[in-house]
């Protein structure tokens, strides 16, 4: 039998092949890594309705990106919240009427209902309370004013005197009192969601539902209803 001759092989083809089929593999996998990594390049590839920039170009963005885009709420997995209507103090305003058109804001489709949620009155307790306070009776809470409107705790506090006549600065602009009261109704709602304070992006502008629209419009246009930024800002 012929012996085979090591050192021919050792410096022969051998050596090539097996560098060949190494780097054929390592790339397959470095291939397969990138893939698991990088797999979606347009929100395309994981919802057909994407979110599109302003001028109508879809954009090309990192995953955790794009993931963040289809995790916005949906009518599959909306968040609903249960909320209680009560009064503090002397209340002379119609409690009723009240209470209906709070709840006409709060699931009206301008609204925070944009971003998937959902909110239905109970007879008592619910994730928060919806308060018709007394102007007086605000100043008995700490961080709040009778001037104004509030929101403390689970509380989310309408000042009296603001629902009856809404303020100097809302009504000097012109705004009518039904949008004042989707107004104060979306804007202490949006504390409770977790939503600060924002200020008047530019004049000639809507405003920011958290803009503290009843003390200064700032040159923005009065606005009852959350803006796409804002909705987009929900944590």
């Amino acid at each position: 039998m012929k012996k085979l001759d090591f050192t021919k092989i050792l410096t022969g083809w051998w050596p090539v092949l097996f560098i060949v089929s190494y780097v054929m593999i390592l790339g397959a996998g470095i291939a397969m890594a990138r893939s698991d990594a990088y797999s979606i390049d347009t929100c395309e590839d994981i919802v057909k309705n994407c979110a599109y920039l302003d001028d109508g170009v879809e954009p090309i963005v990192p995953n955790s990106k794009i993931v963040a885009m289809a995790q916005k709420p949906t009518l599959g997995n909306y968040r609903s919240f249960t909320y209680g209507v009560i009064t503090w103090g002397n209340v002379t305003q119609d409690v009723s009427q009240f209470a209906s058109l709070a709840n006409e804001t709060f699931n009206d489709p301008r609204g925070w209902s944009q971003a998937g949620v959902s909110f239905s009155k109970v007879a008592s307790g619910g994730d928060f309370t919806l308060v018709l306070s007394e102007a007086s009776e605000l100043d008995k809470i700490a961080g709040c004013s009778s001037d104004w409107s509030c929101r403390s705790g689970r509380y989310v506090i309408i000042n009296q005197d603001r629902w009856a006549g809404a303020t100097d600065a809302w009504n000097s602009y012109g705004g009518s009192l039904r949008d004042y009261r989707h107004m104060v109704i979306n804007h202490e709602a949006g504390h409770w969601l977790g939503l600060g304070h924002q200020y008047c992006s530019g004049a000639g502008n809507l405003a920011y539902v958290m803009q503290q629209q009843s003390i200064d419009l700032g040159g923005c246009r009065a606005n009852p209803w959350p803006l796409l930024v804002e909705i987009e800002m929900l944590p």
